[in-house]
């Protein structure tokens, strides 16, 4: 596992957290073209995330949910059942994230013990 890899995924844990102080669902990207992730592993080779999910592109994770959530956010931006829903998918994105940052961040400094 490379740095940068890591790297990538701390990065996107921010613009995930960052997400959740958006209450404007049109000031938000949360496609493949704006995850660090994705732009450090085209085509998910060496992401993190599809390495613990077994997955390319997101799936197995609580990305999809995510998504689905902000389409009817966005749809519908002045229903705040919409936004909460989004804001806690994302809140769960966020999680996943951080227990494999947390997993590969300790192999790292075991390797490099």
């Amino acid at each position: 596992m490379h740095d940068k890899y890591l790297e990538a995924l701390a990065a996107s844990i921010k613009a995930w957290k960052a997400k959740l102080t958006q209450t404007d669902p049109r000031k938000i990207q949360i496609w493949g073209e704006s995850c660090l992730c994705c732009q450090v592993s085209p085509n998910c080779d060496g992401c993190l995330i599809a390495g613990w999910s077994g997955y390319i592109l997101c799936t197995n994770t609580p990305y999809y949910e995510t998504h689905n959530a902000f389409d009817r956010w966005i749809k519908d931006d002045k229903d705040d059942s919409f936004r909460e829903a989004f804001h806690s998918k994302a809140q769960a994105m966020i999680d996943y994230m951080e227990k494999i940052y947390a997993y590969e961040l300790s192999k790292l400094k075991e390797t490099n013990a």
